[in-house]
């Protein structure tokens, strides 16, 4: 029964008991992309060389949930820059909820801050609002125009952080933006 075995491999992988991390191995749990995501996301330490060669092999599987775990275990280890891009390269994924995920997984890490902040033309609005985060984070007043055109988003969310973002980015500037377009 698969959803017995789902429930399994994530009470093994919530553990972080060693022996259940062996048993997992044995019982080839690595070797499933869904089993693998969960294993990843709590067990797999990229400090020990075995689970590190498994998230590194991860990062190349056909599951973007399993690349997107992996590389998120990866940011602080050896892996790092493969890790980096493989985030940056599923921020524009034709997947909502690939994309959705990997902008969050940008959105908390300051070096992908650029990869996201190019995204904010994206047509995800959940991926425009990490994107117009990430341009105020790095205070990137070159985007202020980038961003004055999320006003007119279709999202009120998507226009609501624009029009803090500009706040953020330039006061001046986006009071004369305000000042136009609320006449």
């Amino acid at each position: 029964d698969e959803a017995v075995r789902g429930r399994v491999v994530w009470a093994i992988a919530r553990s972080g008991d060693l022996p259940m991390k062996s048993l997992a191995f044995t019982l080839g749990f690595d070797q499933s992309p869904p089993f693998l995501a969960m294993l990843a996301d709590r067990l797999l330490d990229p400090r020990n060389a075995r689970d590190l060669s498994v998230l590194q092999g991860a990062l190349s599987s056909d599951s973007a949930t399993v690349r997107l775990v992996a590389a998120r275990r990866l940011l602080s280890g050896p892996l790092r820059a493969r890790a980096e891009a493989t985030i940056a390269s599923l921020l524009g994924s034709s997947d909502g909820p690939t994309r959705e995920f990997a902008a969050r997984l940008a959105s908390e890490d300051p070096l992908l801050w650029s990869a996201l902040a190019a995204q904010l033309n994206n047509p995800d609005p959940e991926v425009e609002i990490q994107a117009i985060m990430a341009a105020v984070n790095l205070h990137d007043t070159g985007r202020f125009e980038e961003v004055e055109h999320r006003l007119e988003a279709d999202s009120r969310a998507v226009s609501l952080t624009a029009a803090q973002a500009l706040i953020s980015l330039d006061p001046k500037a986006a009071r004369s933006v305000f000042e136009q377009r609320l006449t």
